[in-house]
């Protein structure tokens, strides 16, 4: 009788000498598994301080982080924003499993969850950071002169606004809340452009779309997925995206980034607190879905303006979940919180991503933006400083970077509106919001801002056109999250007619499409060499 011959086959030799080739170039090599050899090349044979090399952990457990670690440098030395995205989307053809967070909804008593998943230090005070004081005079005599007609706007826009009978409360608090936020902010920038430069060449947006997705370490799975893996793979942690994607308002950029409130050596980023999410998301009632990443602070990568100066937005959620959900027992000042946390880190995290960084390869100076959470009367004002985008993994404990946020409580810009009047006015409210918005950028003297971009750090100024037009339409394909769409082929009237709806020509070749079985296809057949 014959019998195969193994790898007989010239295709079988074909797949085997690939195989081969695959783990030469894939297994780590004799300098980095820490064989001694003879002699280093360029460095003395005999030294007083011996030095040894690091020993290479072989087990399935090391493999994977080495290769995983071989794969934070690939993302590290592409040269161009879209090139990183597209490293990282590219591992997950359907997109990465996460759990969102949505602009509309906020989670009744996370706030603790939110500090950890974006490993925030949050300072509650009654004003802004000390840094802010030297602000004081000039704010001072501005709130003088521009409060008639700040104030004239405000009563403008809130006599004059028509609510759309078919909104319900939350649609209509949105609405409301974006008009007067967009006036407020007109009438400033305004106002100040002609006394400080960095306000004449920033950008405003108007609703723009802001997004971020990062890698939170140290949440445990969900126990039915926990049971499966202590079953199987004999493990039971994991690694959780959470993306946030909503819309602000308004938002003010400027050319250079702000000034750090305290800088990366201080024991507040070094020893703040920052409590541990030790439940899943799924406990705060997000479902997980299929993903690709979305990293976005309301631009294209090349714009000119890529550092947030003042995000404005509606805090709707708060009608939402008084109406739908918790009622009066709803914390309203904690919610607040958790939503100025989200929406400063996911700001701040996404113009880090624009400067060449990502969750694998941390940011090598901090970051600062400022947020205002408004419905129109009552505003809370937030600062927040990223000091660090890299706690995936073991990073999620061993990370000593803490990022900060400083918030105020929430305050009433008046009391009411009666008969064209504004009762109550607080100037207290206006002159925080001007201290956020004349605090001038700086230029980071010694530091590059971009150490991780080539020379070209954008994919329209790649030279090769087809490799660019490729790039680029990936890029806007898997940011837009759009829902996947195949053409379906043509039916022609006739056959709707006779073949579909009415089945008038069953002896009929089946060489049309919708007329195929599912066995219907080509099979490749493999030939044998029997001996």
């Amino acid at each position: 009788m014959g019998a195969m011959a193994k790898f007989k086959n010239k295709h079988h030799r074909d797949i085997w000498s690939y195989l081969q080739e695959k783990v030469k170039t894939e297994l780590p090599s004799v300098g980095d598994m820490g064989v001694i050899t003879t002699k280093s090349e360029g460095r003395p044979e005999y030294v007083e301080i011996p030095e040894y090399p690091e020993l290479f952990d072989a087990s399935p457990k090391g493999m994977k982080r080495y290769n995983r670690d071989q794969w934070f440098a690939e993302i590290r030395a592409s040269p161009t924003i879209e090139e990183k995205y597209w490293e990282i989307a590219k591992q997950k053809y359907y997109g990465h499993y996460t759990f969102q967070l949505k602009p509309d909804f906020e989670p009744y008593g996370a706030l603790e969850y939110m500090q950890g998943i974006t490993r925030t230090h949050l300072i509650i005070e009654e004003r802004l950071p000390e840094v802010y004081d030297g602000l004081d005079a000039e704010a001072a005599n501005l709130v003088e002169r521009i409060s008639d007609r700040f104030q004239d706007a405000l009563i403008f826009q809130l006599t004059n606004h028509k609510e759309n009978k078919s909104h319900n409360a939350v649609e209509t608090s949105r609405a409301k809340a974006q008009v007067v936020l967009q006036s407020l902010v007109e009438v400033l920038i305004a106002e100040l452009c002609s006394e400080f430069p960095h306000l004449q060449s920033a950008s405003v947006d108007i609703l723009p779309r802001v997004g971020a997705t990062w890698v939170a370490g140290g949440l445990g799975p969900h126990r039915s997925l926990r049971r499966l893996r202590e079953k199987v793979w004999k493990k039971s942690e994991e690694e959780i995206n959470e993306p946030y994607e909503g819309n602000a308002s308004a938002q003010v950029r400027t050319e250079l980034p702000l000034p750090e409130v305290v800088p990366r050596d201080d024991p507040l980023v070094l020893e703040g607190p920052v409590p541990q999410p030790l439940f899943h998301p799924r406990a705060l009632k997000l479902k997980g879905e299929l993903l690709h990443p979305i990293n976005t602070p309301g631009i294209w990568p090349s714009d000119p303006c890529p550092f947030g100066l003042v995000a404005f937005l509606p805090q709707d959620f708060l009608v939402r979940e008084h109406i739908c959900s918790f009622g009066d027992h709803y914390d309203d000042q904690e919610a607040l919180h958790q939503r100025g946390i989200i929406a400063g880190f996911a700001w701040t995290f996404s113009q880090a991503i624009f400067q060449g960084f990502d969750p694998y390869n941390d940011i090598t100076y901090p970051l600062v933006s400022h947020v205002v959470l408004s419905d129109g009367r009552n505003f809370s004002f937030y600062v927040y400083q990223l000091n660090t985008i890299k706690f995936h993994d073991e990073y999620a404990m061993k990370n000593p970077q803490r990022n900060l946020c400083w918030a105020t409580t929430q305050q009433p810009l008046f009391d009411a509106v009666e008969g064209g009047q504004l009762h109550g006015f607080n100037k207290t409210v206006l002159f925080n919001l001007l201290k956020l918005l004349i605090r001038s950028p700086k230029e980071r003297v010694g530091v590059n801002l971009q150490p991780y971009l080539g020379a070209e750090k954008v994919a329209a100024n790649l030279s090769d056109d087809r490799y660019r037009n490729c790039i680029e339409e990936q890029y806007k394909h898997l940011s837009s999250n759009r829902p996947r769409h195949f053409d379906r082929p043509e039916i022609y009237p006739w056959e709707k007619i006779y073949k579909v709806d009415h089945n008038t020509r069953p002896v009929e070749p089946k060489i049309r499409w919708l007329r195929k079985l599912p066995s219907q296809h080509f099979v490749c057949y493999v030939t044998y060499d029997v001996m």
